[in-house]
């Protein structure tokens, strides 16, 4: 354990802190099925719509995050992302008419996934490469983390009332936007200084990433792998209830993927001779968002034509 989160930079365990806090409170989106058809009265082919529009939500904005994070900043970025999805989170909760509520979900799913790729930018930004693959182990441990405590708990925390996990998810990423604010520095570098790794023009952005033939095989085989995920994770909240269990049994069983995870990811990663270089990552994310929108609903459609963006110089890449 020592070797594998020791020699990182200050920034990077703030950025990771930041998205423990984020992941801690990420309640709604597993929960939001059950919140639609058991508090809400709504049918499961209206949860499944709104759920599929959350995900095509995230989808769509991953690309522009990225974009974003390379013409405005990183840190930027990262906060008008994190301040966004606060509040459509919270007005999410409290939306009564089902277009609001399909509305209000599309864009908190936007705003939710729109600092993924960004926080996997900035990661590139501060490690440098010999250490990446622990950086990004270290992130996706921290993410199963937050993922697995939220879950186990958000189900007893409904008990209360499921508008709680709306304002708690709120509350939790309104913190990690102050922790960005006031302790992680902006990493962007000036992709028009001549003599900064943004100097080569023709081998960054879109275009560079568009003829990577083994990224985008990657990309659509995670994309296929997904879809099969993503017919569990759609189907269970409801099939659960129907069986009369309860939102905290279902709490409990979707926090043992991220269980293993959590128990197994470190040691193999700490024992992993692979080495990598930094790739940006918002492809493959956009086709997770738009996996999971099309196994959620008939009515939603993936996102295909959305490219990744890549930073200057491809230095923003994560290649795993």
């Amino acid at each position: 354990m020592r070797q594998a989160v020791s020699g990182l930079p200050r920034p990077f365990w703030w950025l990771w802190t930041s998205t423990l806090i984020s992941r801690l409170g990420s309640f709604v989106a597993p929960f939001l099925v059950l919140y639609l058809t058991t508090e809400r009265g709504y049918s499961a082919s209206f949860a499944r719509l709104v759920t599929a529009l959350f995900g095509a939500g995230g989808a769509a904005i991953s690309v522009v995050g990225g974009m974003l994070a390379d013409r405005v900043g990183r840190r930027a970025t990262l906060l008008v992302a994190h301040v966004a999805a606060a509040g459509l989170t919270a007005a999410l909760g409290f939306a009564d008419q089902p277009l609001l509520i399909a509305l209000l979900a599309c864009a908190a799913g936007a705003a939710s996934s729109a600092s993924r790729p960004v926080v996997q930018t900035v990661m590139a930004d501060l490690v440098p490469p010999a250490d990446r693959v622990r950086a990004f182990s270290l992130y996706y441990w921290v993410v199963n983390v937050g993922f697995g405590l939220a879950a186990a708990s958000a189900g007893f925390i409904s008990s209360y009332g499921y508008r709680w996990l709306f304002l708690i998810e709120a509350a939790a990423t309104l913190l990690a936007a102050l922790v960005i604010a006031t302790r992680l520095p902006e990493t962007m570098t000036d992709p028009a200084d001549p003599e900064g790794e943004g100097a080569d023009e023709t081998n960054t952005g879109l275009r560079m990433v568009l003829r990577d033939r083994p990224f985008l095989a990657a990309v659509g085989l995670s994309f296929l792998l997904i879809v099969v995920f993503q017919q569990a994770a759609a189907g269970l909240p409801v099939a659960m209830d129907r069986n009369g269990l309860t939102a905290a049994q279902y709490g409990l069983v979707i926090s043992l993927n991220r269980i293993l995870i959590v128990a197994l990811q470190l040691p193999l990663a700490a024992d992993s001779k692979a080495r990598t270089r930094a790739v940006y990552s918002s492809l493959p994310h956009c086709c997770a968002e738009a996996a999971s929108a099309s196994t959620r609903s008939p009515e939603a459609r993936p996102c295909t034509r959305s490219p990744s963006w890549c930073g200057p110089s491809g230095r923003s890449c994560t290649r795993r």
